[in-house]
């Protein structure tokens, strides 16, 4: 950041054409709509400090390729592009003492971008102030209560798995247990491998699953790769190509390697035809077939109606499970609705019907913030054309499916989190701070409270994400 950065010889590259190094994240999915605009959503991961080292860097990365210099940030509500804190002059130290606040989740992956970048970044915040306040409210009531909600589901989720495993004979019970797995960690292409496994062996057809016969594909052509023979091509390519901020996937797609080139690199020409298969990927889609396929398994699998009636109340404890524990998407939402009353039920059973409420309204209040969110994404001129947005993973599907109906254009974008896991602990401290900051200072000031700081003389405004 402290450089600035390499231009190619022929200005930006256009979003339609961006490719995220391997290093920093991946593409999880593109829309093309026809509103003449791209808004680029960076998935956030709170308090993890690699997923905001690489945060910034692909901020810095659609700065300096694409042009694309306007963010706008969840947990905050006033623009800026941090003058101050961009005055002081590049040193180590600066560098240290930013790099030391984001680690420590003073300041987010892109303050520490904004801070450091060779090129003013306007930082627009998405949130309305009363709302965010009022969703973080119902936040630290959740996790007065977080003990307890905690011990009620393990026991809760503990007497479904003991039926299961009575009842189940090896077969039902291996693939429940990889489907619980997936359910708790999210992995998809771990599940995935189980579940077409599973298909194969019990002749389970998936031929009209468009989007996992596409996967099926990219998986196979993923296989016959040689990383090392690609890897020694592309050094080779790239060297043609002098001090570029461009990689490879973004000279392809912007035409700069042509077909001639490739002809001399076969791993290359393997990999390019892998970057047109990635782009028909629709995640939405590709997870409503698995969910299909998943229960076209079951039947296969399922010897009495008993054995059905356990996936099922298993699947709907994970349903709660994720909003208890406040880790739910807007589908987990919906699908709640559509089985509220013998969710209810059994939620009671378990005495957790306050806990549900209390997560339920914390979910209302999400939803209201992502209709501000693509409100002010749609009106804030702060925010027009082309822009960046970084939010948690629950607005990013919900500004997905709200982008998808208005038919503007969208890439998602995930940071490379390597084997780290959040820093919950540290998340919680912070967010608690904040209250008690925002304590002491109420009746003294009028002004509403910014959550984006800014770094001055070495001095820190703290500051939440929710």
């Amino acid at each position: 950041f402290s450089q600035s950065a390499e231009k190619s010889d022929a200005a930006f590259l256009p979003l339609s054409n961006l490719a995220v190094p391997e290093s920093l994240g991946k593409i999880q999915e593109r829309f093309i709509g026809d509103k003449g605009r791209t808004i680029i959503q960076v998935q956030d991961v709170h308090a993890h400090r690699l997923a905001q080292e690489n945060i910034a860097a692909i901020l810095e990365h659609l700065s300096s390729v694409c042009d694309v210099r306007k963010i706008g940030l969840e947990g905050a509500w006033v623009t800026t592009d941090l003058p101050k804190s961009r005055a002081i002059p590049t040193s180590r130290e600066k560098q240290l003492l930013a790099r030391s606040l984001m680690d420590e989740d003073y300041i987010s992956g892109p303050i520490y971008a904004a801070i450091l970048s060779p090129f003013p970044l306007q930082l627009a915040g998405v949130e309305d102030a009363a709302l965010y306040e009022q969703n973080r409210d119902l936040f630290l009531k959740h996790l007065d209560k977080q003990k307890e909600i905690q011990e009620k589901v393990v026991a809760y989720g503990e007497k479904i798995k003991s039926a299961q495993s009575r009842a189940w004979d090896p077969a039902l019970l291996s693939f429940g247990q990889a489907f619980d797995k997936f359910q708790e960690t999210s992995d998809l292409g771990v599940y995935l491998s189980v579940l077409l496994k599973t298909a194969n062996v019990q002749k389970t057809d998936s031929s009209d699953l468009d989007q996992i016969v596409l996967v099926q594909e990219i998986m196979a052509r993923e296989m016959m790769l040689s990383k090392e023979r690609l890897d020694i091509e592309a050094k080779h390519l790239l060297q043609q190509y002098g001090r570029t901020s461009w990689n490879f996937e973004e000279l392809v797609r912007n035409g700069k390697v042509s077909k001639e080139q490739l002809a001399s690199y076969p791993e290359l020409k393997k990999i390019v035809r892998l970057f047109e298969l990635r782009d028909k990927v629709a995640l939405h889609s590709l997870l409503a077939q698995i969910d299909t396929l998943t229960q076209r398994v079951l039947q296969k699998l399922a010897q009495e109606p008993e054995d059905e009636a356990l996936w099922n109340q298993g699947k709907r404890f994970y349903l709660v499970k994720k909003i208890l524990l406040l880790k739910a998407t807007p589908s987990d939402l919906k699908t709640f609705e559509a089985e509220k009353q013998v969710l209810e039920s059994e939620v009671w059973d378990a005495g957790l019907s306050d806990s549900l409420e209390l997560s339920l309204k914390f979910y209302d209040a999400v939803k209201a913030r992502d209709e501000i969110f693509y409100q002010k994404l749609m009106n804030d001129p702060a925010l027009s054309g082309d822009v960046v947005i970084v939010t948690g993973g629950f607005h990013t599907d919900g500004l997905s499916e709200r982008l998808r109906n208005a038919g503007i254009s969208y890439i998602t974008i995930t940071p490379e989190l390597g084997n780290e896991q959040p820093n919950l602990k540290l998340y919680e401290e912070r967010m608690t701070e904040q209250r008690a900051a925002q304590d002491n200072l109420r009746g003294l000031t009028s002004r509403p409270r910014s959550l984006t700081p800014e770094v001055v003389s070495g001095k820190v405004v703290p500051k939440t994400q929710n």
